[in-house]
C-alpha cells in the first residue's frame, strides 16, 4: 500500500518513446483504420507510464493506448465509454488482473483481443442518450478523476487475500516469480 500514489496527474507530454515500438504501431494503425483520431498524449505523475487518447465522431467513445514501461502487462490499447454522470468503463486488451476495482467505474480485461473487439463491447455498454461526442480534456479529466477515486478506494479497502493470490499466480504463470512460493494466509 505504501508504493500507491495519493493521486496521478496527466501531464501532456510532446512525444515519447514506447516501450514495444512495433505493438504501438500496430495499435496505431488499427485505431485509425477503426476512425479514431489521435488527440494527445500523457505522462501519468508519478508514475513513470504514459498514454495516448484517440478521439471518436461516436457519442461517449474514445480509445487509448498505454504503456506502463513493465513487462508484466506491456504497450495495449483500450476503448472506453464515459456516460454523462461521469462514470467510465475502459474494455482493454490485456489479460485479467486478478484484483477487483471500484464501482462504477470499470477496467474490464478482454483478453488479448484486436481494438475492433475492445469497440464492440464499448458500442453495446454505451446508451446513446447518455452519450456525448467527447473532447480530449474531458477524456482526460474523467479518467484521471476515476483512477484517482480508485486508488483512494483501494488504500481504505487494502487487499484481500483472494486478490493477492490471484495476483501471485499470475505472475508464476508469466515467469515473473519464482515457481515455488510458500502458501498465503
Amino acid at each position: 500500500m505504501s508504493k500507491l500514489p495519493e493521486n496521478i496527474s496527466l501531464v501532456e507530454i510532446t512525444s515519447s518513446e514506447w516501450s514495444e515500438q512495433a505493438k504501438y504501431e500496430l495499435l496505431r494503425s488499427a485505431l485509425q483504420d477503426l476512425g479514431f483520431r489521435k488527440s494527445s498524449s500523457f505522462r501519468g505523475v508519478p508514475q513513470k507510464w504514459i498514454m495516448e487518447f484517440w478521439l471518436s465522431s461516436e457519442p461517449g467513445i474514445f480509445a487509448t493506448i498505454f504503456d506502463p514501461h513493465s513487462k508484466d502487462r506491456g504497450v495495449h490499447s483500450g476503448v472506453g465509454v464515459i456516460k454523462r454522470d461521469g462514470s467510465i468503463i475502459v474494455f482493454e486488451n490485456t489479460e485479467e488482473c486478478g484484483l477487483q476495482h471500484r464501482q462504477p467505474d470499470r477496467w474490464p480485461h478482454c483478453g488479448l483481443v484486436e481494438p475492433s473487439a475492445l469497440l464492440e463491447r464499448a458500442l453495446r455498454e454505451r446508451h446513446l442518450g447518455d452519450a456525448d461526442v467527447l473532447d480530449v480534456l474531458t477524456c482526460v479529466r474523467v479518467y484521471e478523476q476515476a483512477v484517482n477515486e480508485d486508488l483512494e478506494w483501494r488504500r481504505k479497502n487494502g487487499f484481500s487475500i483472494e486478490e493477492i493470490r490471484n495476483v501471485l499466480a499470475r505472475m508464476k504463470k508469466k515467469g515473473l516469480l519464482a515457481k515455488s512460493l510458500p502458501p498465503l494466509g
